[in-house]
């Protein structure tokens, strides 16, 4: 495999996690999760409070990446030698020795999966300074739904798991000249593909034009659109429905 594909495959799992983690955000948006915190006896804003835990998880995890950055190898090392303790013991009480062989060889190669994919997506400016771009998106939406409320939240989050990941795989898999940091076509696709998210959630086609004119023009310009584009877009949105009341 040449470096290039190394690089368009790493660039690919890289933004399908962070679509997969953006869309999550919305969960805490549906109507079903406040009634289960309610249910569960919660009086608070459900929602603002998930939001506000994922920013301090957010932080304790960057923060541990910065300042014990060999943690991730001593918890492999436990993991293992602990797992190896467990199956000797089983192992004595039984005949289930190539069984419990098959297990262990099972959750190595898990194991090894898993941090080959963070080795994968995990950038270098990350394994120095933490995970920025978390911290930046879910502080963001965080500020969004506390300012702006619910629904143009949604569309903040829905711009995040969008406009990013759809320009940035499309510029580095068809090249071209770029405009700051994609290209012509990845830019227009993105803001199209966001405006039919939210024509088809139920958007005006006019407004969801524009609001997808708007997210691509801003992730365009902004040197961190995990902080400006769910923020700038719920904005967006609050004032639209402002005009339109």
């Amino acid at each position: 495999m040449s470096a290039e594909q190394r690089r368009f495959r790493s660039e690919l799992a890289r933004k399908l996690l962070h679509v997969t983690l953006a869309l999550l955000l919305l969960l805490p948006l549906s109507p079903w999760y406040g009634q289960a915190a309610a249910s569960a006896g919660f009086e608070g804003d459900a929602a603002l409070s998930t939001y506000a835990l994922l920013l301090v998880a957010a932080l304790f995890v960057s923060t541990l990446r910065v300042r014990k950055p060999e943690l991730r190898d001593s918890i492999l090392r436990i993991s293992r030698e602990a797992r190896k303790l467990v199956l000797q013991h089983v192992k004595s009480l039984g005949p289930l020795h190539e069984v419990l062989e098959g297990v262990e060889q099972a959750l190595d190669r898990a194991e090894q999966g898993f941090f080959a994919l963070v080795d994968a997506v995990e950038r270098d400016y990350e394994k120095r300074y933490g995970y920025v771009a978390a911290i930046c998106a879910v502080a963001s939406v965080l500020a969004s739904y506390a300012l702006f409320g619910p629904a143009a939240t949604a569309r903040g989050i829905l711009a995040l798991a969008i406009v990013d990941p759809l320009a940035s795989v499309l510029t580095l898999l068809l090249g071209g000249r770029k405009i700051l940091k994609h290209n012509p076509f990845s830019v227009a696709v993105s803001a199209l593909a966001l405006s039919a998210a939210l024509a088809a959630a139920g958007e005006k086609p006019s407004r969801a034009l524009l609001l997808g004119a708007a997210a691509s023009f801003i992730e365009l310009v902004s040197p961190e659109d995990n902080l400006t584009l769910p923020l700038g877009m719920a904005a967006l949105a609050y004032l639209l429905e402002l005009t339109e009341a």
